[in-house]
């Protein structure tokens, strides 16, 4: 796998033991009880199921999870992978890809793998409409574009696309035989009930793939999975690369994941997990508007954007450095965020929505010291 800067950022966060907002993805349970849960699974040697029957059972909660919209489905040990094969059997190598910027660094650099043609980039100011921002994606695909790549909800504006959107991007692709790749991997988290539209509807509207990545809900002992659907073609074209790595996940993984997606459907902790991201942003809203800093407006996910005026004090980087030394939190900056070297930035910090409302109090304090040692200007 390629390296990416912003993971590096991320693992330099948490070696200092400093407050994560930079991440923080919610989790379903913590590591402590999966393990108690996978001491019991390893300890039966009775009447454990055949592989194929347990994969099938997981194949199966990933079905029931997303409510009867899955008709087939590959799984991999990660979304990364998912991913990154994904793009390796899709991805054509004489037309672009499009790729919206700012976005996954990743993403961008597994293209580049695959293909010499340089992708095709598509600025997208995380502080304008939704309406806006949708009309100048689909403008975009052109005869020129082999493939349009898109994560929704984004990492890291939060733009969702609804149904009706997806829908129209698809059939924009269809127009000129491009490819859709879709990352769902924050789909589970919309707090203002946004009705995110989802890929696995797409049915025969054009060619495309779509991924969901456990990571972002489940804690699974360092272990994650990604599953990848997609039309008929494709999703052939995909196994036959996800064959190679000749992987075989063990009983007990498999057991410990479907019982995990059986339980992040069943319970009550989504809804949980979305009033207090919700409540969260509103709080950072205020205080944002109190020291008069630009917040933007996410349609899902678990982030926020901070704009950070370089007028007013300087970049996103210094302002991300300067929370981490003098208030001990970790945010990331835009320029981890931003693929094409000649995009016209918008300048922002991402915090993580993701935290318990108490230690989540701590960034908004942190957000108004900013504000008071370096924009000045910006209070009463």
């Amino acid at each position: 796998m390629t390296g990416s800067r912003l993971t590096e950022f991320e693992e330099m966060i948490v070696s200092n033991n400093h407050l994560d907002f930079a991440v923080g993805y919610p989790r379903l349970t913590s590591i402590s009880m999966q393990w108690e849960r996978y001491k019991g699974i390893i300890a039966t040697t009775e009447g454990l199921p055949s592989r194929q029957h347990q994969l099938g059972a997981l194949r199966s909660s990933v079905h029931s999870l997303f409510n009867e919209r899955i008709s087939d489905v590959a799984i991999t040990y990660s979304g990364s992978v998912a991913l990154e094969r994904a793009l390796s059997a899709l991805i054509p190598t004489d037309r672009s890809t499009l790729l919206v910027d700012p976005g996954f660094d990743i993403i961008d650099s597994f293209v580049r793998r695959v293909t010499p043609f340089p992708p095709c980039y598509l600025y997208l100011d995380p502080f304008t409409s939704h309406e806006e921002t949708v009309k100048r994606l689909i403008k975009k695909i052109d005869r020129t574009i082999g493939a349009v790549v898109l994560v929704s909800p984004n990492n890291p504006s939060g733009l969702t696309l609804s149904q009706a959107e997806l829908d129209q991007v698809g059939e924009a692709c269809a127009a000129v035989d491009a490819v859709l790749i879709i990352d769902h991997c924050f789909i589970l988290i919309d707090p203002d009930d946004c009705h995110p539209g989802i890929a696995f509807d797409l049915s025969e509207k054009c060619r495309w793939a779509a991924i969901w990545d456990s990571s972002k809900t489940i804690e699974l002992l360092g272990e994650r999975f990604g599953i990848v659907s997609g039309s008929f073609s494709e999703l052939t074209a995909i196994r036959q690369v996800l064959a190679e790595i000749q992987l075989e996940l063990p009983m007990s993984s498999l057991v410990v994941m479907a019982r995990a997606i059986d339980d992040l459907r069943s319970g009550a902790y989504l809804s949980e997990l979305k009033k207090f991201i919700k409540s969260n942003y509103v709080q950072l809203s205020k205080v944002c508007s109190s020291v008069d800093v630009k917040i933007n407006c996410p349609d899902a996910g678990s982030f926020a954007l901070v704009a950070i005026d370089k007028q007013r004090f300087g970049t996103s980087e210094e302002a991300a450095r300067w929370l981490l030394s003098k208030k001990n939190v970790g945010v990331l900056p835009a320029s981890l965020f931003y693929m094409s070297p000649n995009s016209a930035q918008s300048d922002f910090i991402r915090i993580s929505l993701a935290r318990p409302p108490e230690i989540f109090s701590v960034m908004c304090e942190a957000i108004i010291a900013l504000a008071c040692a370096l924009w000045p200007v910006a209070l009463p």
